[in-house]
């Protein structure tokens, strides 16, 4: 009979022998080779099979049984699928399927039993946790929760926002966490000293926002000049192949000059005209951001980066709208923003949108539609108490034309040091050894999201750091206020001392009576830093 050597029982057949092999859980993951039993090569061939006596007893006839004879009218239909645990014989899969647990891996008496066995236990259920918003979709093993998480991965490829290993932190929601990033938001003195808007704009701030059609140049940058002439251009430089050079030269087609430092414009006008105020109006009238709908609740803070391009009228344009989850670093937001407006440049070199890039994602209609789409898109994770993060965030902020109450700018959280700046770039590489915005294809606008994230995150677990640069940086500022103090009393003792030479010198010429060597401003001036430093040490002063 053949033989099962792990389980060591036996069966009637082969057929019984695969059966069991193929649905016993004993026999999972094992080959077949190590479950069938080790028969010798000769077993159960007779000595004499090679004989010739073997050979007449081989091919002699036997008689047929007749149907009479058979022991049962009917034979029995042989089993072809058998429970791995109880051994009970099934003839379909389906019908063994609904005979075993695949949770407990157990057998039930029949299907009655199983099915109560299956509504009654809690193991059969397994809700899932992956989805934002929650699907609430529940289980019953985990192998299908598992290939729903898959489908839910691989369906938002940019959830788990780009994060290398050891390289973005992951922060615990705890309400300790929220508390000390509550403790980060500036004050609204300082927030409107930076460049926020947090309430609208009023008429006349708008109105001298207000560019030349012309010549593009602000109204009240013309109006501080006294200055009521516009030169332009009439039409939009071309590029053009010089085959001499072999390189592509800008050239204006409205009087054929060269762009460059010589360029002169070729039409002149009076006045500036300006654009329509209530055209214009409409791009800087800031948004609040909406309050919080009860029962409903939003994310609690988020960093966000924003890319922007240039019109033909020099005007910045939303065109990449980028926001992670404060806590978690999962990307809420990576879309392009299509412009109402054309551009002239899409400032590749920095934001890392090519006219490809838009193309492409205006054909598949993966896009938001404007400063306003942009907007809606990002009411959908925040409200008015969400904290919103970022660097140097009123840019983005302007472009969105959103006024937000909390803020923490990871620009204004540390202090600036050295003449080196408080880039993004700068303080990645200073304070956590990071390089960004290193690629030659433009910025990544995500990466950048997060770096601001990180300092914030970094500020908030070095507060003695931050308070030692915070000491340091009010002491090189107060240097630069002496130097600033110093060279301005050097410059008015050199506009003196030039004075007192020209009334020399017209002295001299005038009266003619003196043929002595003239003293000139150069040989005066060799002395004169010294004698200024005198001075301003004597006046009390510690430092130079």
């Amino acid at each position: 009979m053949p033989r099962c050597v792990p389980c060591e029982r036996d069966f009637q057949d082969e057929v019984a022998l695969n059966q069991h092999q193929m649905y016993s859980l004993n026999h999972k993951n094992k080959p077949a080779r190590q479950i069938r039993s080790q028969k010798p090569a000769n077993e159960g061939i007779p000595k004499d099979y090679n004989s010739t006596d073997g050979y007449a007893r081989r091919t002699q006839a036997r008689p047929r049984p007749s149907y009479d004879s058979a022991p049962h009218s009917v034979q029995p239909e042989v089993p072809k699928y058998i429970c791995g645990h109880c051994d009970s014989n099934f003839k379909s899969k389906r019908d063994l399927e609904q005979h075993s647990c695949n949770t407990r891996k157990g057998g039930f008496s029949g299907s009655e039993s199983l099915t109560q066995h299956e509504s009654t236990q809690i193991e059969h259920k397994f809700p899932c946790a992956f989805c934002y918003p929650p699907c609430g979709r529940k289980f019953e093993t985990l192998e299908a929760l598992d290939i729903h998480s898959r489908a839910v991965e691989e369906k938002n490829e940019m959830n788990i926002a780009r994060r290398t290993k050891n390289k973005w932190s992951i922060i615990q929601e705890t309400p300790e966490a929220i508390e000390k990033l509550r403790t980060m938001i500036h004050s609204k003195e300082l927030l409107e000293k930076s460049g926020y808007k947090l309430e609208p704009l009023t008429e006349e701030s708008i109105s001298d926002q207000r560019k030349c059609v012309n010549c593009h140049e602000k109204r009240f940058k013309s109006r501080a000049r006294l200055n009521t002439t516009c030169r332009f251009h009439p039409k939009k430089p071309t590029k053009k192949f010089n085959r001499s050079t072999g390189d592509r030269e800008i050239l204006f087609p409205c009087c054929g000059q060269l762009e460059g430092p010589d360029c002169e414009k070729c039409v002149v006008n009076d006045q500036h005209i300006y654009e329509d105020f209530d055209t214009f109006a409409e791009k800087l009238t800031f948004v609040k951001t909406p309050a919080p709908l009860p029962g409903i609740q939003k994310r609690r803070a988020v960093a966000l980066d924003c890319e922007m391009g240039t019109s033909y009228t020099n005007s910045s344009e939303l065109i990449q709208l980028s926001v992670v989850d404060y806590f978690t670093g999962e990307s809420l937001i990576d879309m392009l923003v299509r412009p109402k407006v054309q551009l002239r440049s899409f400032n590749t070199r920095y934001s890392g949108v090519t006219r490809e890039m838009m193309a492409q994602a205006i054909a598949t209609g993966e896009y938001l539609n404007g400063v306003e789409g942009a907007r809606n898109e990002l009411w959908k994770w925040i409200d008015s108490t969400t904290i919103l993060i970022g660097h140097s965030l009123h840019c983005d902020l302007r472009e969105l034309r959103l006024a937000h109450p909390l803020i923490v700018d990871s620009l204004l959280c540390v202090p600036k040091i050295n003449a080196s700046g408080n880039g993004l770039k700068t303080l990645m590489k200073e304070l956590l050894g990071q390089k960004v915005q290193d690629s030659k294809s433009g910025h990544d606008c995500v990466e950048d999201a997060l770096a601001s994230r990180e300092l914030v995150i970094w500020c908030i677990q070095n507060e003695d750091l931050v308070a030692e640069r915070a000491i340091i940086s009010q002491r090189e500022e107060e240097i630069r206020r002496q130097e600033r103090e110093a060279n301005n009393i050097l410059k008015e003792e050199r506009l003196r001392l030039k004075l007192e030479q020209e009334q020399f010198d017209g002295g001299l010429e005038s009266s003619n009576s003196s043929s002595a060597p003239i003293p000139r401003v150069g040989e005066i001036m060799e002395h004169d830093f010294s004698y200024m430093r005198d001075e301003y040490y004597s006046q009390g002063s510690n430092s130079w």
